[in-house]
C-alpha cells in the first residue's frame, strides 16, 4: 500500500511540474517560448500593460485580453495577437503587436494608416 501511495504521489508531482505556470521573460524573442498566453507586457519606462491596466499610444489604449497570445508568424516575426484596443471615437477594435529585435509596432485591425511605432518591451509575462 505504501509503495502504491508513493507511486501515485510521484505521478501527481510529475504532472504538476508540467502544468502551465507564468514566468517573466526578458529574452522574449526566444522561439522556444512560443506559442504562449500573455498576461502582461512590461516596458522600459516602468509601465505595465495588463488586463486591468492599458497602455496608450496616440488615441489608442491597449490592454491584454482573455485570448491574447504570442507566436511567431511565417515571416519570423513575433506577434502578440488578440489585443483589445480602444479609441474614444472609433470604439473597440482588435489589434496586434509585432515585436522584433530592432523595432516594435502596434497594428489596429481595419485601420487604413500604417502601424504605430512603439518602444519595445522590457519583458513579457507568459504561460504555456
Amino acid at each position: 500500500m505504501r509503495f502504491r501511495t508513493l507511486v501515485c504521489a510521484t505521478a501527481i508531482l510529475a504532472a504538476m511540474s508540467g502544468m502551465a505556470s507564468g514566468q517573466t521573460v526578458t529574452r522574449y524573442l526566444d522561439r522556444s517560448l512560443y506559442p504562449s498566453r500573455i498576461s502582461s507586457v512590461d516596458f522600459q519606462n516602468g509601465s505595465v500593460m495588463s488586463a486591468s491596466t492599458p497602455a496608450c499610444w496616440g488615441s489608442w489604449c491597449v490592454r491584454i485580453g482573455p485570448s491574447t497570445t504570442a507566436d511567431y508568424n511565417s515571416h519570423g516575426l513575433l506577434i502578440v495577437d488578440q489585443l483589445p484596443c480602444t479609441n474614444s471615437v472609433v470604439g473597440e477594435k482588435t489589434c496586434f503587436m509585432i515585436l522584433d529585435k530592432d523595432s516594435c509596432s502596434l497594428w489596429i485591425q481595419g485601420e487604413a494608416q500604417d502601424s504605430h511605432g512603439i518602444k519595445c518591451p522590457k519583458s513579457l509575462d507568459i504561460s504555456r
